[in-house]
């Protein structure tokens, strides 16, 4: 029997609602597809997944490559903290970003700039007393079993540790 490749998939919803149709370009705020006109929605804005891949990771794959496209997103970051108070005067400010390019230059994600090399936790910096006494971990385990190597370059574990 021929395998066939993966081939991406995109989703089109309906709102059983309103009878609004559309592609899946991402989230509302509120939780439901945001959806954009079928006819003419690039694919390349288009939500895209393989039929094995895990959906929430498709959305953060998408979001990634759309956002890394500058001339599509301006991306601004916030406290969390300071939402409530920021997030309207910024909005009218992102209405004319050149005019307010200078506020807003401090809230701005560089998206252009190549990606950060990560550098590996250092074990010797970690409390290892106090994660015993918390969690039960001792690093001696962790080294034992080999977690400790992927967990300090920021992998999972390969088991759970109780």
């Amino acid at each position: 029997m021929e395998q066939t490749p993966e081939k991406d998939e995109v989703l089109i919803a309906r709102n059983n609602e309103t009878g609004q149709v559309g592609a899946v370009v991402g989230q509302n705020p509120d939780g439901t597809p945001k959806m954009a006109d079928v006819k003419s929605t690039p694919l390349s804005e288009l939500v895209k997944f393989t039929k094995g891949q895990n959906p929430l990771e498709a959305f953060t794959a998408n979001f990634m490559r759309q956002a890394k496209n500058p001339t599509t997103f301006g991306i601004f970051k916030m406290s969390a903290g300071d939402y409530e108070a920021l997030a309207e005067p910024m909005a009218e400010m992102l209405n004319d970003p050149e005019t307010n390019k200078a506020m807003l230059d401090k809230y701005r994600v560089e998206m252009n700039t190549p990606a950060a090399k990560i550098q590996p936790v250092d074990p010797d910096k970690i409390n290892w007393a106090e994660v015993e006494q918390q969690w039960g971990i001792k690093r001696e385990d962790l080294e034992k079993d080999g977690a400790l190597q992927q967990m300090k370059y920021h992998h999972k574990s390969p088991q759970l540790y109780k």
